[in-house]
């Protein structure tokens, strides 16, 4: 099926003729989305379970080592320079040690927090979940299953999703008066 007018060239060029699916297809189509369907709404929920407060949230990032390997691999990462690779969040070990002295115990540097709460802010609403930063991290921490359940609640907000148009305006790309409300208030 072509979707495109390019598509319909191509077959047109292919010779490839218009026929009729077979009637199993549909059924078949309708049976396979659901199961995914389950199984996404099942990992939104469990993800969100695992991550729905600071605490939380700081647990399932734990083994994270702040090698950027995710925003490497990351194909909707776009910041040519990213402040995360800066001399801002360059720490010399012995930082890491004085911090521990002071406060007993080091669990993890809060600027893993930081960074990935930065990231699921600022590209989060653009996640494909292609799984990439999950594939590149070497300990295995399931950024792709934090960024989508994030962005859920986000891309339902704003009627986005990810990948559906290149017109489309994406969210928080583009100042609209009348959004968010809710949260600033009456429009004057």
């Amino acid at each position: 099926q072509a979707h495109t007018a390019n598509g319909e060239a191509l077959l047109d060029q292919l010779g490839y003729s218009e026929t009729t699916p077979p009637a199993e297809r549909e059924a078949s189509v309708s049976a396979v989305i659901a199961q995914r369907t389950d199984r996404r709404d099942r990992m939104f929920a469990a993800t969100t379970a695992a991550t729905d407060s600071l605490e939380k949230l700081t647990d399932y990032l734990a083994a994270c080592v702040n090698c950027y390997n995710c925003r490497v691999a990351c194909p909707v990462c776009y910041c040519k320079e990213c402040v995360f690779v800066t001399d801002t969040f360059r720490h010399d070990s012995e930082q890491f040690v004085g911090w521990a002295q002071q406060k007993g115990s080091l669990k993890m540097p809060t600027d893993t927090v930081f960074y990935h709460l930065t990231r699921m802010t600022h590209i989060g609403n653009f996640c494909v979940g292609c799984g990439q930063c999950a594939s590149a991290c070497p300990n295995d921490v399931q950024l792709t299953m934090a960024f989508k359940a994030a962005a859920k609640v986000s891309q339902e907000r704003f009627g986005y999703e990810a990948g559906r148009s290149l017109d489309e305006a994406q969210p928080l790309t583009v100042f609209h008066h009348d959004e968010l409300v809710e949260v600033t208030g009456q429009m004057k």
